[in-house]
């Protein structure tokens, strides 16, 4: 849809009025497209919804430049095989600072970026750096909108970083809501202009360091004390207890995994909030089966600061495998 410039005379742009691409597996080992949209015409819906796209060893999905009035970027799954972190992103918007700046927006557009995941070693979703600017201006003119993103590295993840000399000078706005950043770190969002950022949505995954043996008929806590993902740290593993960081709806799932018992009657499995508030989770009982499992979710209102922790009472001696785990999500 476009190409990069050579010159500041060859703007290699395209006018499209209405495109959408929907529903396709795309495989390829560069990028995968620039999107430039012409600056006497523009690029004025381009939808791209619910695709597989794998590029190569790449941080770069799309090079963003010239006037693109509607881009909807929704329900895609997008892996790269980049094999060196990179601090870049996924939509770069930088090339319109090269060649003196022959691309450079003319008009205000909407970006439109909800549902996707994105995997691989790139640090950002959104990325300008206007260090190179010709304009003395930041080639952000577009209001972004990001919502439900999940991005899965073992790296730092920024999901909208705008940056160099003239991020100051962006006029639009970018609002970023429910992101959910698995593995890695999680750096602070910059965005020049007006930006609302609730930050990641809490998740937390945690499971068994080593088997947990239960006396008969003693109320016990599962010291879940080995955490795979925790994205704002809310969860201590010394007291085996989740505090909320955000008030809200959380989803509580716990499955147990059981060997070396006998037929147990009962099981009961407590969701204990603040110290006394209980919810049950699960009430059950055991056959001979080796390695028998019993799970159990609940939703429950958690306001800021409150504690939940998880009990269990058995009438025989049990013991509770490792791969046994507890998640925690804000819905």
């Amino acid at each position: 849809m476009g190409g990069l410039p050579t010159t500041k005379d060859s703007q290699r742009s395209t006018i499209i009025k209405n495109v959408n691409i929907n529903g396709n597996v795309f495989k390829t080992n560069y990028r995968f497209s620039i999107i430039n949209g012409d600056l006497s015409g523009s690029i004025d819906s381009l939808n791209i919804t619910n695709n597989v796209i794998e590029i190569g060893n790449q941080e770069v999905l799309f090079y963003l430049l010239g006037n693109i009035n509607h881009l909807n970027f929704s329900g895609n799954s997008v892996e790269t095989k980049k094999s060196i972190f990179s601090q870049g992103g996924y939509f770069d918007f930088s090339k319109n600072y090269e060649n003196n700046s022959a691309f450079f927006p003319t008009t205000t557009g909407s970006i439109i970026v909800h549902n996707n995941s994105f995997k691989g070693r790139v640090q950002s979703i959104i990325y300008d750096d206007s260090d190179k600017s010709e304009n003395s201006l930041s080639a952000i003119k577009w209001n972004l909108d990001l919502l439900g993103n999940t991005m899965i590295s073992q790296d730092n993840k920024i999901p909208v970083n705008t940056k160099g000399t003239y991020n100051n000078t962006i006029k639009t706005s970018c609002r970023i809501r429910n992101t959910y950043c698995i593995g890695g770190s999680r750096g602070i969002n910059s965005f020049g202009g007006t930006l609302e950022d609730d930050c990641d949505i809490p998740f937390v995954e945690t499971t068994l360091s080593t088997h947990q043996t239960l006396e008969s008929g003693v109320l016990t806590k599962l010291l879940f004390d080995k955490v795979n993902h925790d994205n704002r740290e809310n969860y201590n593993t010394n007291t085996s207890q989740f505090v909320s960081s955000i008030a809200g709806l959380y989803q509580v799932q716990v499955s147990l995994v059981f060997s070396d018992h006998q037929s147990v009657d009962s099981v009961l499995v407590t969701l204990n909030k603040n110290g006394n508030e209980q919810t049950l989770l699960i009430h059950s009982s055991l056959n001979l089966i080796s390695d028998y499992m019993l799970s159990g979710m609940k939703t429950i209102e958690l306001q800021k600061g409150d504690v939940i922790d998880i009990w269990i009472k058995t009438s025989g001696s049990v013991k509770i495998n490792d791969v046994s785990y507890l998640q925690i999500r804000m819905t």
